[in-house]
């Protein structure tokens, strides 16, 4: 895969609060540890067309799909809300959590006069506050604030401004946000600072966390003393592979791929308080391959996307890359202790499950979970 964002991984997922602020559609509450159903969109692979359903997790049941209008989405989850992010027009469709799959409203994020395709390239949402949310952005240096209880154009309460972190010599101007997680009253937002020249190399300008305050919709400065705004400088180019936070603690990890095309990206360790990056968990190198995504079970078993291998790892211990409990795999996440992985093709298409604690796998004699004609693009828990 590319340094493009129109990835076949599974959008970062932060965890907030919803409520109803009675401007709109009351917005769910819930316990995550609750959540009963998977959101999935599927994609042909020449982007000819997309679809969305959602399964029961208890009993893997799901409805038929339903075409979407974009042949560029995915699914996103922020707080106790799922989205399908429609990328190429740049609209969040808000899921009815009373009834998955259904679409309760779609929210236009394109400003007056934006001309579409791919406008502004929504990436993922995280939830803010009640009935408010952040959308990250790749087209443009920008965060759209959303109220998903209101649909249209009028569910658009706001934007944060991410201009002040391109860096000098980024010659697309681009920052590059591509994922983003709260904790607390921050924001952090992945920013990835690279450009392309004209023989299409890859040029990095030092990729850092974007620093949010969600009270008041602000950036924060991270070191007042050096001239412009500044981030959280991360060790790692290009970290579109993930984020999570610790429950409990101020330790974030952070997942960089670098150079898609070189084993050299890595999953890192932020304190939250110092606001600095500490040290690095895993290489590439050390897995031997492109580390695609990632799940933590505990601070000591880390579950990796390695190429299309899934396998454990402790972290906290000296290793060698250990042998895969599933292969052939285009897209994991972890929740709730089960690693959810999927095929888009080879000898087993579909959705698989495995026990994240054992690798054993947990899924049903019946096979694995498809979806209609398309392979699975994303997937992300939803109550």
């Amino acid at each position: 895969m590319g340094l493009f964002l129109a990835v076949m991984l599974a959008p970062a997922m932060a965890l907030g609060g919803c409520g109803d602020d009675g401007s709109g559609t009351p917005m769910p509450t819930c316990d995550e540890g609750t959540f009963e159903h998977l959101a999935v969109v599927t994609t042909a692979a020449d982007y000819s067309g997309s679809a969305f359903t959602s399964m029961l997790i208890a009993d893997r049941t799901s409805p038929a799909p339903t075409d979407l209008m974009d042949s560029d989405a995915v699914v996103a989850q922020a707080g106790c809300q799922g989205y399908v992010l429609e990328r190429g027009r740049g609209m969040a469709d808000v899921i009815d959590p009373a009834a998955p799959p259904t679409i309760m409203h779609a929210v236009d994020m394109n400003p007056a006069g934006t001309p579409v395709p791919y406008a502004i390239n929504p990436q993922t949402v995280v939830a803010v506050g009640a009935s408010r949310a952040y959308v990250i952005e790749a087209a443009r240096n920008n965060i759209t604030i959303i109220d998903p209880s209101v649909a249209g154009t009028a569910a658009v309460i706001g934007e944060i401004d991410l201009s002040a972190y391109v860096k000098i010599d980024d010659e697309d101007g681009l920052v590059d946000a591509a994922d983003a997680i709260v904790v607390g009253d921050r924001a952090y937002v992945a920013l990835g600072n690279h450009w392309f020249d004209s023989d299409f190399a890859v040029h990095f300008e030092g990729s850092e966390l974007a620093v949010i305050d969600t009270t008041t919709d602000t950036l924060v400065d991270v070191d007042s003393g050096t001239e412009g705004m500044q981030g959280i400088e991360l060790m790692g180019d290009n970290p579109w592979r993930g984020l999570h936070h610790f429950d409990g603690t101020d330790t974030l990890w952070v997942g960089s791929t670098g150079d898609s095309f070189a084993i050299d990206g890595h999953i890192e360790e932020v304190d939250l308080v110092a606001m600095t990056s500490v040290g690095i968990v895993v290489t590439e190198s050390d897995v031997a391959g492109e580390i695609n995504g990632f799940g933590v079970i505990s601070a000591t078993r880390l579950v990796l996307l390695v190429g299309t291998d899934v396998m454990a790892i402790d972290p906290s211990v000296d290793f060698v890359a250990p042998t895969p409990f599933a292969s052939e795999m285009d897209g994991m996440f972890e929740h709730q202790g089960t690693i959810w992985a999927w095929a888009r093709g080879g000898t087993e298409p579909g959705l698989a499950s495995f026990d994240g604690a054992t690798g054993t796998e947990t899924t049903p004699a019946s096979g694995r979970a498809n979806f209609g004609d398309l392979p699975i693009s994303s997937v992300v828990p939803v109550p």
